[in-house]
């Protein structure tokens, strides 16, 4: 999961630690009376890169906690900071005087001009997805707060991202599809295997694409090929059963004979099978030839065209 994967490594840089906690606590924290600040999770790996966060840039007491809902489904894990003077510091250190905020948020940049790309990846640590490789491209940011959305939207536009605006259960949200913007953002925000294994995916899709479309060309022609071929087969038997067959040219006589025995074979192949050896042009028209005198040909020569015409050699 990409969640696990970025939670598992925290930027190198002190300012772009604070971006990623600061989006984290947008998101996740709420303020308990004393105040005492808590941030919830509702997965381990956000649990403990919070935790680890908070840990390297306020050197804090904290307590973590489980709290499992009546159904199972809601569980979260909890980070609190238990000291009403560490909430008050790092509250002011993010300018926050309440959660969710309300208030418009400071851009991230003014952590660090590098830091804009650790917000977004705090945003989606706390509340992002994106669809498994193999299925469509999809990435969601969900932003319960107005603020936020507002930041991330700015965000995602300054790094040329196109990203589409939605409310869903009460709750905005920003999402990006198309495998272009997906993949430019996962590796914005630094989740490197998650992007590996989509254009893997991608790559494999494109090649199965690739592989369908010349298997349907070649299905198509053979399904022409076939269809021919039994016009042809169906014209020399009425040829046979009215004795025209015999009135025919040896050359002529050897194609049709060639042709019941192959039915499967495409003219150019037919004509290799004589000695000597006809063109595909030339077994065409002797073919066009057998269907007109079967009554098979819907547009049958006229007689100053069936004068006209040469017969081909038979080496052409």
């Amino acid at each position: 999961m990409v969640r696990q994967e970025l939670a598992a490594e925290l930027p190198r840089a002190r300012r772009c630690r604070k971006a990623e906690l600061a989006a984290l606590i947008h998101l996740l924290g709420r303020l308990l009376p004393g105040p005492r600040l808590e941030i919830r999770a509702s997965e381990a790996p956000v649990a403990r890169a919070v935790y680890r966060l908070l840990r390297h840039l306020y050197r804090t007491p904290l307590e973590l906690a489980y709290h499992r809902s009546a159904g199972g489904r809601a569980n979260r894990y909890l980070v609190r900071v238990p000291s009403e003077v560490a909430t008050r510091v790092i509250l002011r250190s993010f300018r926050l005087t309440q959660l969710p905020p309300t208030q418009p948020l400071p851009h991230p940049a003014t952590y660090g001009a590098d830091c804009p790309w650790a917000y977004l990846r705090g945003v989606f640590l706390a509340r992002g997805s994106v669809n498994r490789p193999g299925r469509p491209y999809h990435l969601e940011l969900v932003c319960d707060s107005p603020a936020v959305h507002a930041l991330v939207g700015q965000l995602l536009e300054e790094c040329g991202l196109h990203a589409g605006s939605g409310r869903r259960r009460g709750s905005l949200l920003h999402y990006l599809k198309g495998a272009d913007d997906v993949v430019a953002f996962l590796q914005v925000i630094g989740a490197s295997r998650a992007v590996l294994e989509l254009e893997n995916s991608r790559a494999l899709k494109g090649m199965r694409n690739r592989v369908n479309r010349i298997v349907n060309a070649e299905t198509a022609n053979l399904d022409k090929v076939v269809a021919a071929s039994l016009r042809q087969i169906e014209a020399i038997h009425r040829l046979q059963a009215r004795g025209q067959l015999s009135q025919l040219s040896p050359v002529q006589q050897a194609l049709a004979q060639a042709r019941l025995r192959h039915p499967d074979l495409s003219l150019r192949e037919l004509g290799q099978l004589l000695e000597p050896p006809l063109s595909k042009s030339a077994v065409q028209y002797h073919m066009g030839r057998f269907l007109r005198l079967a009554g098979l040909d819907q547009t049958p020569e006229s007689p100053s065209q069936e004068r006209g015409r040469r017969e081909p050699p038979v080496g052409e």
